[in-house]
C-alpha cells in the first residue's frame, strides 16, 4: 500500500506545471552543500558525457551526483532532463558544477510528461554563482522549471559578469515582462548568442525592453519568443530595433498574436535589415494585409533564406505579391512554409507560371 501511495504522489507532482507561487519555493536554498573529503590521490574519472534524462533521481540522487562532480574533471556535458529534481537537488547540481573545469553544457530542462524537473526560484543564489564564476559553460538549459520572474534579477548580475555562456534556455518559466526587462538590461554587453524565452507570458512591455537591447551593441544572433503575448505594438518595437541591428540572424515569434499590423511592421524592417536569415511567424494571425506586405518586402531582401508563415490565414488575395516574391531575382528564400493557409489554384498559377 505504501508503494502505491508513493507512485500516486509522484504522478500527481509530475503531471502538473510547477507553481512558482508555491509556499515550498519561498526560501532560497543555501549554496553551501555537504562537504565530502576526497583523497588527493583520487583519480579523475574519464567520463565526458552524462545523460540521465527520463529517470527519477529526485533531489537525493541529484545531491549524490553533485558530491561526485569534483572527481569528474573531464566532464563536458551533463543532461538531467525530467528527473523530478526540485530546488534542493537543483541547487546542489548548480553549486557543484563550478568544480568541473571542462563542463560546457548543463541541461536541467523539464520536458512534458512524468518526472518533470521543478528547481524553482530557490536556486537563484546557486545559479548566479555558477554563471558568474564559470569560464567553461557554453549552454545552460533550464526550460519549464518554474523559475518565475524573481530568478531574472540574480541572472541579470551574473550575465553581465559572464563571458563564456553562448546559449540560455529559459522557455516556459513564467518570467513575464518584469523578468524579461531584467534580462534585457544584461544583454547589451553579454556573450549570449542564443536566447530562448518561449512560453513566458511576455507581452508588449517585455518585447519593448528586448527591442532596447537589440538597438545596442550585443552579440545575440538567435531569439525565440514563441507563444508569448506579443501583439502589434511589441512587433513594431522589435522590428524598429532590427532595422539597424546587424547581428541577429534568427527570430521566431511563432504563436504570438502579431496580427496584420505586426506583419506590416516587420515588412518595414526587412526593407533595411540585411542580417536576418530566418523568420518564423507561424500562427501569428498575419492575414492577407500583413502577409502581402511581407511578401513584397521579402522579394527585395538579400539576406532572408527561411520564412515560416504557416497557419497565418493567407489567401489567394496575396497571390500577386507571393508570385512576385518567388520570381524575384533579389529574393534569397530557400525554405518557405505556407502550410495550413487558404491558398488555392490562383496563387499556384501566380507563383509557378514562369517556372
Amino acid at each position: 500500500m505504501a508503494r502505491t501511495h508513493g507512485m500516486q504522489t509522484q504522478n500527481e507532482n509530475s503531471a502538473k506545471e510547477f507553481n512558482t507561487d508555491d509556499a515550498s519555493d519561498a526560501e532560497p536554498v543555501p549554496i553551501a552543500q555537504e562537504e565530502v573529503a576526497i583523497p588527493e590521490d583520487t583519480p579523475a574519472l574519464a567520463i565526458r558525457h552524462i545523460d540521465l534524462s527520463g529517470n527519477n533521481i529526485q533531489d537525493s540522487g541529484a545531491q549524490a551526483l553533485a558530491r561526485c562532480l569534483p572527481t569528474l574533471a573531464n566532464l563536458e556535458t551533463m543532461v538531467l532532463q525530467s528527473n523530478n529534481i526540485g530546488p534542493v537537488g537543483g541547487a546542489a547540481i548548480l553549486a557543484a558544477a563550478t568544480s568541473c573545469p571542462s563542463l560546457h553544457l548543463i541541461d536541467l530542462s523539464a520536458k512534458s510528461g512524468v518526472n518533470r524537473n521543478h528547481i524553482g526560484s530557490r536556486c537563484g543564489a546557486a545559479l548566479q554563482a555558477l554563471v558568474t564564476n564559470s569560464t567553461s559553460l557554453r549552454e545552460l538549459k533550464l526550460g519549464g522549471n518554474g523559475l518565475g520572474p524573481l530568478i531574472c534579477s540574480p541572472l541579470h548580475d551574473a550575465l553581465k559578469a559572464n563571458h563564456s555562456l553562448r546559449l540560455l534556455d529559459l522557455s516556459g518559466n513564467g518570467i513575464g515582462d518584469d523578468g524579461c526587462g531584467a534580462l534585457s538590461a544584461a544583454l547589451e554587453n553579454g556573450s549570449l548568442e542564443t536566447l530562448l524565452l518561449s512560453r513566458n507570458s511576455i507581452g508588449n512591455t517585455g518585447a519593448t525592453c528586448l527591442a532596447g537591447a537589440l538597438s545596442g551593441h550585443m552579440l545575440l544572433q538567435s531569439l525565440h519568443l514563441d507563444e508569448n503575448a506579443i501583439s502589434a505594438k511589441g512587433a513594431a518595437a522589435l522590428s524598429s530595433a532590427l532595422r539597424t541591428n546587424t547581428q541577429m540572424t534568427n527570430l521566431s515569434l511563432a504563436g504570438c498574436p502579431l496580427g496584420q499590423d505586426g506583419g506590416v511592421a516587420f515588412a518595414r524592417c526587412l526593407q533595411d535589415n540585411n542580417a536576418l536569415q530566418s523568420l518564423s511567424f507561424k500562427k501569428c494571425r498575419l492575414g492577407d494585409r500583413g502577409s502581402d506586405a511581407l511578401f513584397a518586402a521579402v522579394a527585395e531582401n538579400k539576406s532572408l533564406t527561411s520564412l515560416d508563415m504557416s497557419t497565418c490565414n493567407v489567401s489567394d488575395e496575396c497571390s500577386v505579391r507571393l508570385g512576385a516574391m518567388l520570381n524575384s531575382q533579389s529574393c534569397r528564400i530557400r525554405i518557405l512554409n505556407l502550410t495550413s493557409n487558404r491558398l488555392g489554384d490562383v496563387a499556384m498559377q501566380a507563383c509557378f507560371c514562369n517556372a
